[in-house]
């Protein structure tokens, strides 16, 4: 929960790069964290990865339905 938490900082700071590789890093240490598919999913947006973040959003989504 931590490093999802870092990453989505880093993100609104304008460090895209670096929240994408510790999104990536959090989903495979636990790809069963929505709040990590989230993360993952900001992370790509700010990096121009438009369909990598829908993708991402879509597994959130999927893992915890209510939350979103």
């Amino acid at each position: 929960r931590q490093m999802c938490i870092r990453d989505r900082v880093r993100a609104r700071q304008g460090e895209h790069a670096l929240a994408r590789a510790e999104a990536e890093r959090a989903v495979a240490l636990d790809p069963r964290s929505s709040d990590a598919w989230l993360a993952l999913g900001e992370a790509r947006g700010g990096c121009g990865d438009p369909a990598g973040a829908l993708a991402a959003l879509d597994s959130a989504v999927a893992l915890a339905p209510r939350a979103y």
